[in-house]
């Protein structure tokens, strides 16, 4: 068991490891996959090792729900792999070995979200100003690339094609976005030239839809900085330059929401 998720999904060596050889947390946490498999509910996981386990066992059932879908077996594959950037990240955080975003990668590892080249799509209730009453595809923006705007048109067009094809019955008709990314403050901030502003650019209706600049100030900064410690923020690149002076100046930078028709 777990075969698919280690050799081909699992990109840290120790994680590798630790699922061959632990084998008590291997039979919890296939205990706890198969009651989410059979009852659709999702259990409520603390962070740490276990949820790397459970979404071991989930992956075999993402990969057959795929399949018969017609889901080609590398989109599978790119969408499971997300879950190496969180673990990459809580050992960031805590300095060791697990994960705390089971919730989100559910949303992976059951056959509801996709990773379709730079972007991830998944289906979602009207969000973001989409008119009401419209399934929409909900775009999420994975931290490990360059976000060019050819990159991210190309991943529209994938979606549209991938979605009328493998899930005709839902047929959104928007993708929607909510993310700090979308703020309009950063073309004055940046320059129309920025990739971030050009992304910014393919979205309609912004508006905000969060109370803080804790996203940016994260993402930029590192995960776990303050918006306390600005003072001493790093200055390594013209991004982080540029919003560390507009943060000290008293400005902020909170999450937006758009969306584009499909």
């Amino acid at each position: 068991m777990m075969d698919f998720y280690i050799h081909e999904i699992i990109e840290d060596q120790r994680i590798k490891a630790l699922l061959l050889k632990d084998t008590e947390a291997a039979k919890e946490a296939k205990k706890i996959a198969d009651k989410c498999i059979a009852t659709g509910e999702e259990p409520k996981l603390e962070a740490g090792l276990l949820p790397i386990f459970v979404l071991g066992y989930l992956a075999d059932h993402a990969l057959s729900v795929n399949n018969a879908r017609g889901i080609e077996k590398e989109i599978t594959v790119a969408t499971l792999k997300d879950v190496n950037l969180w673990i990459k990240n809580y050992e960031i955080q805590h300095g060791t070995l697990g994960l705390a975003e089971f919730h989100w990668l559910m949303k992976h590892y059951t056959g509801r979200l996709f990773r379709l080249g730079r972007l991830q799509f998944v289906f979602e209730p009207t969000l973001f100003g989409a008119p009401e009453g419209e399934v929409v595809l909900d775009t999420h923006i994975p931290q490990d690339e360059p976000l060019t705007e050819e990159a991210c048109l190309a991943s529209f067009a994938r979606a549209k094609e991938f979605f009328s094809k493998h899930f005709p019955e839902k047929d959104p008709k928007y993708f929607t976005c909510g993310s700090w990314l979308l703020n309009p403050q950063l073309a004055e901030l940046l320059g129309e030239d920025a990739n971030i502003v050009k992304f910014m650019r393919l979205w309609s209706n912004h508006h905000t839809v969060a109370t803080s600049s804790n996203q940016a100030i994260q993402r930029v900064f590192g995960l776990g900085f303050k918006a306390e410690n600005m003072a001493n923020a790093p200055e390594n690149t013209s991004l982080q330059r540029k919003l560390k002076a507009h943060f000290l100046n008293g400005g902020d930078l909170k999450g937006t929401g758009g969306y584009r028709k499909i």
